[in-house]
């Protein structure tokens, strides 16, 4: 089992700033900070990170397995996604198959995934209680 997010808080205020726009002073200054330490989220190539700006379906899988410190090829029981909108060459696409098999995430009546479609709310709560449920993250 992963530990999910585990920092030292008092450090991280001290680091340098990372991304262009993301002040010292913002409230989640030091969260992005240390989430990009960890490794979990990158920015942009311009050196911004849109603190503001929604995220997606897809990457919010990535975001999971990456502050889980699992790779999608550990998953061991695949199954394969049959979805209308997403296909094995998408960037994501491993996420969404270990995810899909795991039962963290499934797809929508007409065939769709939606990996670009904005996270609702209801779906964070659902993505991360599954991956509780799967011991992804704890």
């Amino acid at each position: 089992m992963n530990t999910f997010l585990k920092f030292d808080s008092d450090t991280v205020a001290f680091a340098p700033q990372i991304f262009n726009d993301v002040p010292i002073i913002h409230w989640a200054y030091k969260f992005i900070q240390e989430a990009e330490k960890q490794l979990i989220i990158k920015g942009y190539l311009d050196n911004t990170f849109h603190p503001n700006q929604p995220i997606s379906r897809i990457e919010t899988l990535k975001i999971i397995f990456e502050a889980a410190d699992i790779k999608p090829e550990d998953v061991t029981t695949i199954l394969e996604p049959n979805f209308n909108d997403i296909d094995s060459t998408h960037w994501g696409y491993s996420y969404l198959k270990s995810a899909y098999s795991l039962g963290i995430v499934q797809g929508y009546i007409d065939g769709s995934f939606r990996p670009n479609q904005n996270v609702t709310r209801a779906e964070i709560a659902k993505i991360t209680i599954m991956a509780l449920v799967h011991n992804l993250i704890q």
